[in-house]
């Protein structure tokens, strides 16, 4: 991937998907599932950066223990 396609995944068509999985030796779908991991982990380290971020997290997880114990 270029330099400017991996600050911005969303400039990828599909013709330069199937490139970047023919070279990687994965499938299109396994690309795609891939970016979208990413993009899912940058909004999650978007929301936790600056103020509060800690006090975010912590909501989270207490959340999530609060869901299993339902």
């Amino acid at each position: 991937m270029t330099q400017k396609e991996r600050e911005n995944p969303e400039l990828l068509n599909n013709s330069r998907k199937r490139r970047l999985a023919a070279g990687s030796g994965l499938s299109q779908i396994e690309v795609n599932r891939f970016l979208k991991q990413f993009e899912n982990a940058s909004k999650l380290a978007k929301k936790f950066s600056g103020k509060g971020g800690t006090k975010g997290l912590a909501n989270m997880l207490s959340q999530a223990k609060l869901k299993r114990l339902v």
